[in-house]
């Protein structure tokens, strides 16, 4: 058996996960966290898709981010609607 070594294989794995995975969602796409109750809509609850994350329990996961806030937060796609 013959051994051969990937250079940058974290990188390669990213990219085998990605194109493994179907997205729903797009980078930069806008979304917004659904919600169990029932308010209107605010402008602070506005994301965009910043990257694509390997599956979790059979669900796709992104990263988010929203304009109003310094730091990203990781969804996964159940929990995220399109934002129109």
């Amino acid at each position: 058996m013959k051994a051969t070594i990937l250079s940058e294989p974290h990188t390669r794995l990213k990219h085998r996960y990605r194109d493994s995975a179907v997205h729903l969602f797009k980078v930069g796409q806008s979304v917004r966290l659904r919600n169990g109750f029932e308010r209107p809509p605010r402008a602070a609850d506005l994301f965009r898709i910043t990257d694509t994350l390997p599956p979790s329990g059979g669900s796709p996961q992104y990263r988010i981010r929203s304009d109003t806030e310094r730091h990203e937060r990781m969804a996964t796609e159940d929990s995220l609607e399109a934002a129109l």
